[in-house]
């Protein structure tokens, strides 16, 4: 058996199919009639991506319109014991 061979324009076009918003490598994968393991590797490979989990992978950029922003909590309540805890027990008939 011998080891298959991919074009360089083959594996940029999979690449560039994988980088879209909301691509998932697996399908993209199965339709290029590629193995998904074989997807991934590449996209690891190539270094500009990193995986957001679930499969996706977002490319990564240096710039970034976000900032950190605190958020204020309110503070959680504390219920208050009750001062007596009461337990009945019953044996049979008798009261």
């Amino acid at each position: 058996m011998t080891r298959r061979k991919d074009s360089a324009e083959f594996r940029d076009e999979v690449l560039q199919a994988c980088r879209q918003s909301g691509a998932f490598v697996a399908a993209i994968a199965l339709r290029s009639g590629l193995n998904a393991h074989v997807a991934h590797r590449w996209l690891s490979q190539d270094g500009r991506t990193h995986d957001g989990g679930g499969g996706n992978r977002g490319t990564v950029t240096g710039n970034s319109d976000t900032e950190f922003l605190p958020l204020q909590l309110p503070q959680p309540t504390v219920a208050t014991p009750s001062p007596e805890i009461g337990v009945e027990v019953r044996r049979g008939a008798s009261q």
